[in-house]
C-alpha cells in the first residue's frame, strides 16, 4: 500500500475579518487534505469562503486559528 504525500493541509481552521459594521466569519472549523497527485477544485455559492481557504494555502493570510501544512511546513 502506498502512503499518500500531501501537498497541503489544514486543522481547524477559523478565519475571521474586521469590517467597519463588525467581524465576518469566513472559516469555521475546516480540516482539509490536499494530496500531492491530486486534481482539487474548491466549489461553492458567494461569500463561502472559498477564497479565504486559498489565500491561506497560499501563504498569503493568516488563520485567525487553527494551522495550515504547506509541503510539510507550517505557514
Amino acid at each position: 500500500m502506498r502512503s499518500e504525500v500531501l501537498a497541503a493541509r489544514c486543522e481547524d481552521v477559523e478565519r475571521r475579518y474586521r469590517t467597519g459594521s463588525g467581524e465576518v466569519r469566513a472559516l469555521r472549523g475546516v480540516t482539509a487534505s490536499f494530496g500531492s497527485d491530486a486534481v482539487t477544485a474548491v466549489v461553492g455559492p458567494s461569500g463561502s469562503g472559498k477564497s479565504s481557504l486559498l489565500r491561506l494555502l497560499a501563504g498569503i493570510d493568516r488563520p485567525t486559528s487553527g494551522a495550515v501544512w504547506v509541503g510539510g511546513l507550517r505557514v
